[in-house]
């Protein structure tokens, strides 16, 4: 791992557990400067807090997507509520959400 002071090489000189999830590793660079990293104990995930965030960045990223579609087309809310499968009020919101921040700039 690099120092993120310096970017040199580094190596681990201890480890510990830390909060029974974590692992702390200190670590030392070859400039002698001192830093910690923590690691996930990977057999401590719960799946469902994991798939749940996973879902979550998902459908995030499906939003953004069909906001972007609505912004930059110029079909009618109709026609793009057809295209994306969401509704023509979705279409409308977007819109005029784009809009009202447009103007407040």
């Amino acid at each position: 791992m690099k120092c993120p002071r310096c970017g040199a090489d580094s190596h681990v000189y201890a480890t510990r557990k830390y909060k029974d999830v974590l692992l702390r590793r200190q670590r030392l660079c070859f400039n002698e400067h001192k830093f910690d990293t923590y690691e996930v104990f990977a057999g401590n995930l719960d799946r469902r807090k994991l798939d749940e965030t996973c879902r979550g960045i998902a459908m995030r990223k499906h939003a953004w997507h069909i906001r972007r579609v609505v912004l930059a087309s110029a079909l009618t809310a109709t026609e793009l509520a057809r295209k994306l499968g969401v509704t023509e009020a979705r279409v409308r919101q977007i819109r005029s959400r784009a809009r009202e921040s447009a103007d407040a700039r």
